[in-house]
């Protein structure tokens, strides 16, 4: 009986060693794996630490990026998110500016007497960055026009913001004529409740458009998901070169946060709402299509914003085209070096518009 139990346990043996000695295989497989794909980890880090001058670097790769209406050159505004601040600003021998006490910049000029005025709305293309005071096109325009043309351009502005800045400047200036000029990522501006700073949008609810995020919050830059991965993920050269690209919307978090995708539907919509507010204050509205020479991505959503206003029999200039004849080895002087319009561009859009203003008179 004792010979017959000896032999019962015998035949499982075998396989229960088997089995052990597969797994023993298994986990040392595993765990060359991962010393391998850990010594290539660290090699391709140091590689880039090597390339970039910062072996010992351990610092983090992530933009600082403040709320803008905290920065020196905003200011806060509790319905537009930020606006100039008052002062003058000297950033360097080409690029000066003076802001009033209502957050506007002057022409370099004075304004001539008698008319109402032009009231020019839009972002840092009208604002005119990375030029004198006298060399924007809104200035250019005063002086080809002989009427005051006040200059509510702001830099990083959506439409949606040019949109309300134009009405507060409508119901205070009184002006004859109102540009909203746009450029076609100022549409994409326009789905965002943060870029680089906290702003207002508008989104539809049902089929009325509402206003969103006023007052605008004065918070530090909103925290994204996963954000103490994020942090300790931003001090490796190779994951925050990987992550910026293969995840740019979570590794750019506090750079731009989106509110929907609906930005085209409510930019049109908010630029029928101008042209009505401007006829109730007897005042003619003018879009303007503005082009970047390929800067700030294409032009699909400005011209898609072109065809339907005109199709709402909202006045529009369409100066996208104007990039078309200028030859190829002039256009590079047409810009600046952070791609806002040259003097030289400045004066061609003035051109322009005088040109559309004195026909549609």
């Amino acid at each position: 009986m004792a010979g017959d139990n000896s032999d019962d346990s015998t035949p499982d043996a075998g396989p229960r060693r088997g089995r052990r000695s597969a797994t023993a295989r298994f986990a040392l497989n595993a765990v060359l794996a991962m010393a391998s794909m850990f010594i290539a980890l660290a090699g391709l880090e140091a590689a880039l630490r090597i390339y970039h001058g910062a072996l010992f670097d351990s610092s983090s790769q992530l933009d600082l990026l403040p709320n803008r209406a905290a920065t020196p050159l905003a200011e806060y505004d509790r319905e537009l998110g930020w606006v100039p601040r008052t002062g003058v600003f000297d950033r360097s021998p080409t690029e000066k500016w003076s802001i009033d006490a209502d957050g506007l910049r002057a022409n370099g000029s004075p304004a001539p007497q008698g008319k109402r005025p032009i009231v020019a709305a839009g972002d840092s293309y009208t604002f005119g960055d990375e030029v004198l005071d006298r060399e924007t096109w809104p200035a250019r325009l005063q002086e080809r026009m002989h009427v005051p043309v006040i200059n509510g351009g702001v830099f990083a502005y959506g439409i949606d913001q040019a949109v309300l800045r134009a009405e507060r400047l409508i119901d205070a200036r009184h002006p004859a004529v109102v540009l909203l000029a746009f450029i076609s990522d100022d549409i994409n501006r326009a789905e965002l409740v943060f870029y680089n700073g906290w702003k207002p949008y508008f989104e539809f609810d049902g089929a009325e458009l509402t206003l969103k995020n006023v007052p605008v919050p004065t918070d530090s830059v909103p925290v994204p998901r996963f954000a103490r991965l994020r942090s300790a993920l931003s001090h490796s050269y190779l994951f925050s070169a990987v992550l910026r690209r293969a995840a740019q919307r979570w590794w750019t978090w506090g750079r731009a946060v989106r509110a929907h995708a609906d930005g085209e539907r409510v930019a049109v919509e908010l630029l029928d709402r101008l042209r009505t507010h401007a006829r109730q204050n007897d005042a003619t509205l003018v879009v303007i299509a503005l082009p970047t020479g390929g800067r700030l991505g294409g032009s699909g959503r400005s011209e898609r914003i072109v065809e339907q206003a005109r199709g709402r029999g909202i006045n529009v200039l369409d100066l996208g085209p104007i990039v078309q004849e200028i030859s190829a080895d002039t256009l590079p002087l047409m810009f600046r070096p952070r791609g806002h319009y040259a003097p030289a561009m400045n004066e061609r859009i003035a051109v322009r518009v005088a040109a559309y203003l004195e026909a549609l008179h």
